[in-house]
């Protein structure tokens, strides 16, 4: 699969996941999924560039059920709960009918526009593995095209107490794939401040 090429077609055995769960304790409490952005919310910006890509869509979410049932996806709850967004992976990745998992976080609005093609064509490797997008400082561990089968290890390490992304990422290992754009295109919204940084660079990319 060449970067050029419609990704769609060499990926029916693809699902998109969208991390919408989070509870946004240092915005007050706000569903950041839920949060407008640019005229629609931050879960639907996120499930319609995953779906420029697959065709399988899924969502975990944790609250506002009713409101992300109209977004057409298969709607997820952390599983299990309370263990921050590795909880909804985990949940995405057995709610999975597909053979890989291509995942976003909601509040990653300035994303590589090249980001899903350049993750997805690692699919045409011999023998292809867990992949992580690489902002050119940090990994960015739930930027992440996983196979369904990574799901008992994530499980694993969850019940073993673990918590941090970055920990079980780097143990399960794959391939990286390292984005130019800076860690300004991976940056997350999680506090009033980041929301305000964040939209005032788009108003700046926008002049």
């Amino acid at each position: 699969m060449s970067d050029g090429e419609d990704s769609r077609t060499a990926t029916r055995t693809v699902s998109g996941l969208v991390l919408a769960g989070g509870r946004g304790r240092r915005l007050g409490g706000v569903d950041k999924g839920l949060l407008e952005w640019q005229g629609e919310t931050l879960a639907e910006r996120a499930l319609a560039r995953l779906g420029r890509h697959v065709r399988h869509l899924l969502i975990s979410a944790n609250a506002n059920l009713e409101r992300y049932a109209t977004y057409g996806a298969n709607l997820v709850q952390d599983d299990p709960p309370d263990r921050g967004p590795l909880g909804g992976l985990l949940a995405g990745l057995r709610a999975c009918h597909t053979d890989w998992l291509l995942c976003l976080p909601c509040d990653m609005p300035h994303l590589p526009e090249d980001l899903e093609t350049r993750m997805l064509a690692s699919l045409s490797r011999p023998e292809p593995g867990p992949v992580f997008a690489h902002d050119s400082e940090r990994l960015q561990p739930l930027v992440t095209l996983l196979p369904r089968s990574a799901a008992p290890d994530l499980q694993q390490f969850l019940d073993g107490g673990g918590r941090r992304a970055e920990d079980w990422a780097k143990a399960l290992g794959g391939l990286i794939v390292r984005f130019a754009d800076g860690r300004d295109a991976f940056a997350n919204l999680n506090t009033p401040e980041d929301l305000a940084a964040a939209r005032s660079l788009t108003d700046w990319r926008m002049r």
